[in-house]
């Protein structure tokens, strides 16, 4: 099972969905899985991209999509008298996995253009402006 990662230069697609999800720890042995210490293989993050098409925000929100439904994660919560943190555990990754994809939309969204070929449909992008606020 390996386990990659450059805090120097975190510049793969691989370190980033780590950074961003906060795996990036290798040197320990402990937790759920007692011979990693860290969340996902190389092999698990890579398949995250893949399935994201390279999106590493949008990578990291089906990691943490992952991990919110994992019984890894779960194992980690805490239970003190009647209060007990496996829903919150749940709910934070959700949350994080919530602000990935919405990150990653904006991001895929900033790449997008409008291209009028005929008077109507330039005719339209202009109302599009006006109605978004655009000023250019």
């Amino acid at each position: 099972m390996a386990f990659t990662y450059s805090d120097n230069d975190p510049s793969s697609s691989r370190d980033q969905v780590r950074l961003l999800i906060q795996d990036i720890d290798g040197s320990q042995k402990a937790g759920s899985r007692s011979e990693w210490s860290y969340f996902f293989t190389d092999g698990e993050i890579d398949r995250f991209l893949t399935m994201a098409g390279s999106d590493v925000n949008l990578a990291a929100s089906k990691a943490c999509m992952a991990l919110a439904g994992s019984s890894l994660m779960l194992d980690k919560a805490v239970k003190l008298g009647m209060f007990e943190t496996k829903t919150k555990v749940r709910d934070e990754w959700l949350a994080m996995a919530e602000r990935f994809r919405a990150e990653a939309e904006i991001d895929g969204g900033a790449a997008t253009a409008e291209v009028g070929w005929t008077d109507d449909a330039v005719a339209q992008i202009e109302a599009n402006k006006a109605l978004r606020g655009d000023t250019n």
